[in-house]
């Protein structure tokens, strides 16, 4: 069984990024691994795949066929639903504190 650290160790490896110009798919104990964009994490299915990138673009789709609507009739925006955009400003936000405490 691996050790807690070792874990730790793999856990953080999934979460590096491909360098400029590398594969975007990887080979690792038999198991083909690709860098999902939408988890930012090396995941076993494709970006194409992911269910996550799925119910962002749906959102965000629906998103902006509110605000284009209300664009064209000169109503005001109402009932947009973005958690998406909320939780990103708050993961940014999240990030920046951290960083602030690291300095």
């Amino acid at each position: 069984m691996p050790t807690r650290s070792s874990r730790r160790k793999t856990k953080h490896e999934k979460k590096v990024p491909p360098k400029d110009g590398e594969k975007k798919t990887k080979e690792h104990d038999g198991r083909t691994y690709h860098w999902c964009i939408h988890h930012m994490a090396w995941t076993l299915h494709t970006p194409s795949e992911c269910r996550l990138g799925t119910t962002r673009t749906n959102a965000q789709n629906s998103n902006s066929r509110i605000v284009a609507h209300h664009a064209t009739t000169e109503a005001p925006v109402t009932n947009v639903h973005n958690d998406t955009h909320e939780s990103y400003v708050a993961a940014i936000v999240s990030n920046m504190a951290r960083m602030a405490l690291d300095t």
